[in-house]
């Protein structure tokens, strides 16, 4: 017998292809329950905070009562569906801790999901790695646990695996532009823009791949503005952009020649307007979250301005560096560009603008970023 755990676009479980309890629980919340102890299945949750999300308020021994009942319930529907002499193995509640073991032989499809994804990024040929991508993004129907949208410890789930699926999605249509496979880039540009809607990088090259389609000469540029318009930092794997000057994106300098250009505006009575965005927050992975905002932002402004990255964050010089010019970018990067990698890693973005105009003004942002 083959157990089939689905999450992507609603939860179901499926026994040899056939849908099971699906109402087995006796009650929605049994059923919510069920799907929040998968989604954190790597991990003992302790029942005070079980408590807190789904018996608000309720005093500990009514909360702990209704648990212990929930788990009842839970158990003898997996026994109906899986077929298994006991349940208690799959959900288990001990010493004031409550988990999951999904069953072996079990597949879950937003565990398959990531597994695909740690497989394509191993040293694979182009086409492997396509064949991979594309079983892992089909894989997604819809968000995460849609069933259960308006609870609160659904959303870091889909968000997480929202931006999982556009990250593989963007490489994808990376890897079939470089096989010269246009027309499956085009169908796969336009599912991150229904993904996305905001993603300019995914509307640009939706008109670029359709011109190289019927013009040849195009396809080397091409080939080049799929990796130029890459907005996802490969994972754990800081991207190299220092030196680059890309086509599409600012140009990143180190921070020695950075600061000599403002040194050298300042000494020519210039006044300098920055943009600066920094990371900030507890998460585990800020680090790996400082990396995607960075990349995130490498893509966004044009050839002629000038980013310096640090570990905080970065700063930003426009070609046409005025005041009005360096708030419309500031908005820009409020509302759009930048609110969806910092919810995914609970950080903070702060964006602000800020005009130099001595030298110890401009070490002082130094000691702030360095």
């Amino acid at each position: 017998m083959r157990l089939e755990i689905l999450s992507f676009g609603g939860f179901r479980l499926l026994l040899d292809g056939v849908a099971c309890c699906r109402s087995f629980c006796g009650s929605q919340k049994a059923c919510e329950f069920f799907a929040f102890l998968l989604a954190n299945h790597t991990t003992k949750i302790p029942n005070e905070k079980i408590f807190e999300l789904f018996w608000p308020g309720m005093n500990y021994e009514k909360a702990k009562q209704n648990l212990n009942s929930t788990i009842y319930l839970l158990r003898k529907a997996l026994i109906e569906c899986t077929k298994l002499e006991s349940s208690s193995s799959i959900v288990t509640n001990a010493r004031s801790m409550t988990w999951v073991n999904i069953p072996e032989g079990a597949v879950a499809d937003f565990i398959e999901f990531e597994v695909l994804l740690e497989e394509a990024h191993k040293k694979l040929s182009p086409e492997s790695q396509v064949e991979k991508l594309k079983e892992a993004v089909e894989l997604y129907k819809g968000d995460f646990m849609s069933d259960f949208g308006f609870s609160s410890w659904v959303k870091q789930f889909q968000r997480h695996y929202l931006y999982l699926e556009i990250s593989a999605i963007t490489e994808l249509r990376k890897l079939l532009i470089t096989l010269n496979r246009f027309s499956e880039a085009m169908t796969y540009n336009e599912r991150l823009i229904l993904l996305k809607p905001s993603n300019h990088a995914a509307r640009k090259m939706r008109d670029i791949i359709s011109d190289t389609q019927s013009i040849e000469s195009e396809i080397e540029s091409v080939k080049k503005m799929s990796y130029d318009l890459e907005t996802s930092a490969p994972r754990n794997e800081k991207p190299d952009y220092s030196g680059s000057n890309l086509d599409v994106g600012a140009k990143v300098l180190e921070p020695g020649p950075f600061f000599k250009r403002i040194e050298k505006m300042i000494a020519d009575n210039e006044e300098v307007y920055l943009l600066i965005v920094s990371v900030s927050g507890g998460s585990e992975k800020s680090v790996e979250a400082t990396n995607v905002i960075q990349s995130e932002i490498a893509g966004i402004f044009r050839e002629r301005d000038l980013i310096v990255f640090t570990s905080r964050g970065a700063c930003i010089m426009l070609e046409d560096g005025n005041p009005s010019s360096v708030e419309k970018a500031k908005n820009r990067l409020a509302e759009d560009d930048l609110y969806e990698p910092s919810m995914l890693y609970s950080v903070k973005v702060h964006i602000a603008s800020k005009a130099i105009r001595s030298i110890s003004e401009l070490e002082k942002l130094k000691n702030e970023l360095l």
